[in-house]
């Protein structure tokens, strides 16, 4: 019998279970469900979440904690770059065909990265974001970057579209996806029927993307900084 590391229970409707970061299994019922439902719930699933800790565990050995030092790789956009240190003449970070970081930050570079990355996310999707919705007629508020390890981007109700700087670490395309997901919710706050129409008018392959997000869930926290 799979072992439930977390029960938690609450007035939802429904029951629902995950597995989190360090490849525990949470189970979320609701108050009036017993023991025995829940046991019978996670037999049903066992094989899915067979499958999702061995991912988990397998992403864990590929992708170490991140230490910061001279040649770890660090995707962006979808690809892996080495960090080295050098003589960078006054600048932090340089990027080109990998992440230069001047020697004398050495110390600094997990900070220094992580601004970088939080500075061009704010960039690129604002970009992404004007160009789609100028061009299917949506209006956003502002663009806010956060360091969310749980979700890739959200809609807030007062039209601001938040994204995690972490989202640097997909493809362009699954960006893009991210991007259009968000502001479709601008006119569709929930993941109806009517929803997935809009999203698909935009970005007709979208399933393919949304796939690779839940493929690839891991990178969001597990990606080291």
């Amino acid at each position: 019998m799979i072992k439930i590391d977390k029960i938690i229970k609450s007035r939802r409707k429904t029951i629902s279970l995950c597995i989190n970061d360090e490849g525990f299994i949470i189970v979320k019922a609701p108050l009036n469900v017993s023991k025995i439902y829940i046991d019978n719930f996670i037999k049903k699933h066992e094989r899915w979440i067979i499958k999702k800790i061995d991912e988990v565990k397998k992403y864990r050995i590929e992708n170490p904690k991140k230490n910061f030092i001279e040649g770890e790789n660090f995707l962006f956009l979808g690809n892996f770059y080495r960090l080295k240190f050098s003589e960078n003449q006054g600048q932090k970070i340089i990027f080109t065909d990998s992440f230069y970081i001047d020697s004398k930050y050495k110390a600094n570079a997990k900070d220094i990265l992580i601004h970088w990355y939080k500075n061009n996310a704010y960039k690129i999707l604002s970009e992404r974001a004007d160009y789609y919705s100028k061009k299917f007629g949506y209006k956003y508020n502002k663009i806010k970057i956060t360091s969310a390890k749980r979700r890739w981007g959200s809609c807030s109700f007062n039209g601001n579209l938040n994204f995690s700087y972490r989202i640097l670490l997909l493809p362009v395309d699954v960006i893009d996806y991210v991007v259009i997901h968000e502001i479709v919710h601008l006119k569709v706050r929930d993941h109806s029927k009517r929803f997935w129409k809009e999203v698909q008018n935009i970005m007709p392959d979208y399933k393919k993307h949304h796939n690779y997000l839940k493929e690839n869930r891991c990178l969001l926290s597990f990606n080291g900084f």
